[in-house]
């Protein structure tokens, strides 16, 4: 079961500079950091046949997509600092929320995470029911707390089996998200009820994301 909560992202650009006091070092150096970038943006672009960071290629994928796809978190965030359509960055699915999927390895967590810009990490232990239970909080920028809380199998190899998300960015195709009635909900997905759980928390399960989208 995965269970879906949801919390605001806030893409950063990042710059470098030499805090060396001296101003023109260090102006010098924010130049050249922009001026890689730019040339390794315009590679990435050149290489893989794209025109612009939002065109599509042979294969009608974008930049994005392309860098999200081969998992290329480092091209991903040069393309969103660039204007990039970042849709994808926050699609919400029963298997993943933006790009954190159920499955993935705690140790993939802060690769991935960098694509969004300055995020805060912290493991923790959410002891439900009595029993240790660890997990990757991610705080976004701007955020006063965790946006996405990853919980990791207590015994195995350290994969993600669940994400909770308190962010009504994360939308499904249909827009369905955090916010979202029961009566919205209900328009695009089969259910059986609405269930409890700990702290008397209600939640919906739904097993098919696609369950009355595709028929539409």
């Amino acid at each position: 079961m995965i269970k879906l909560q949801i919390i605001m992202v806030a893409l950063l650009a990042i710059s470098l500079s030499c805090g060396n006091g001296d101003s023109d070092v260090g102006s010098q150096s924010e130049t050249g950091s922009e001026t890689e970038a730019s040339s390794s943006l315009d590679l990435f672009l050149d290489d893989n046949g794209f025109e612009s960071v939002n065109s599509m290629n042979e294969t009608d994928e974008t930049p994005l997509q392309l860098a999200l796809n081969t998992e290329n978190f480092a091209a991903a965030a040069i393309l969103l600092e660039n204007g990039a359509n970042d849709e994808e960055l926050f699609t919400l699915d029963t298997s993943r929320v933006g790009l954190f999927e159920v499955g993935i390895n705690e140790s993939d967590i802060p690769e991935i995470a960098a694509a969004y810009g300055n995020v805060t990490l912290e493991e923790v232990d959410l002891m439900l029911e009595g029993m240790s239970a660890p997990a990757v909080e991610i705080t976004f920028p701007g955020e006063p707390s965790a946006g996405i809380v990853l919980e990791i199998e207590p015994d195995g190899p350290g994969n993600v089996y669940r994400i909770k998300v308190l962010s009504d960015r994360f939308r499904t195709v249909d827009g369905i998200g955090v916010s979202s009635t029961v009566a919205d909900i209900r328009e695009f997905f089969d259910f059986q009820e609405v269930y409890w759980g700990e702290g008397g928390n209600p939640f919906i399960f739904i097993e098919e994301i696609e369950a009355k989208s595709a028929e539409r």
